[in-house]
């Protein structure tokens, strides 16, 4: 997996953002107290003299709350969140100095993302919502992606589905997956964030969204779809009302049928 896990680092932001601020993350609100470094040597003991060029920012506002993450049908609550205003200190550690700045939670997370700090200035026009998993996940169902063949392996079943680190659901579903397809033999995984995926536009979805792909060689396609099943079924009815389409992309390797 990706470099970042070692160190407890979400994936796509230049700043050392931690995976304890994951909440945050995905509902677009840090609070008062926390404090996130430019650098991942902030993460651990600081020893003396500082590194000359380590960097820090501090909120000062809002105040603490819950954080409660809002679910995928809460769109108007996260462009709330994105646009609510936040005050902060830009620290510079090693010598001792500090900036003020009143701005929003969109111009900070565009900060954090993309290491851009004129946007904490107010400067240039106010950054738009990263796009969503929901519009992520209707490009891999439609086909746009570019996503590669899978090289090395003659037969069995590829299953790409979309996870949003920063989700706590998501990560679960990710888990429950993967344990549901292991006892089927061994499970190749791998992340693709959406620029290498080939999504148009790539660079605007949320950081922290990736296609998984999970690869599982010599294994029968009738045999995958039923693990899945069992581990994404939540219905009380048939399962044959159950779709692997709703959930990612099932397809059989050496032919060209999709499930």
């Amino acid at each position: 997996m990706a470099d970042e896990d070692a160190f407890g680092l979400l994936p796509g932001f230049v700043w050392a953002v931690t995976e304890a601020f994951a909440p945050a993350v995905a509902a677009y609100r840090f609070e008062q107290g926390d404090v996130i470094y430019r650098d991942r040597r902030g993460q651990g003991p600081l020893g003396t003299p500082l590194p000359d060029d380590l960097t820090a920012i501090q909120l000062l506002a809002p105040p603490r709350s819950a954080r409660v993450v809002p679910s995928d049908f809460e769109g108007d609550r996260r462009q709330a969140n994105w646009q609510s205003e936040v005050e902060l200190e830009l620290v510079d550690l090693a010598r001792g100095r500090s900036e003020s700045f009143a701005t929003t939670q969109g111009r900070l997370f565009t900060a954090l993302w993309k290491d851009d700090l004129s946007t904490l200035q107010g400067e240039g026009d106010d950054p738009p919502l990263p796009r969503s998993a929901r519009e992520l996940f209707a490009l891999l169902r439609e086909g746009v992606l570019a996503i590669g063949p899978v090289q090395g392996v003659r037969s069995g079943v590829r299953f790409l589905f979309v996870v949003d680190r920063s989700n706590d659901a998501a990560r679960a579903k990710a888990v429950a997956i993967v344990d549901a397809l292991h006892p089927l033999g061994p499970v190749e995984a791998r992340d693709l964030d959406p620029i290498e995926a080939g999504a148009p536009d790539g660079d605007r979805f949320h950081p922290t969204l990736v296609i998984r792909e999970l690869v599982l060689p010599d294994v029968e396609q009738e045999a995958v779809e039923a693990a899945l099943r069992r581990a994404l079924y939540g219905g009380s009815g048939e399962a044959e009302r159950f779709s692997v389409g709703r959930h990612g992309l099932l397809e059989r390797l050496g032919a060209s049928e999709h499930a």
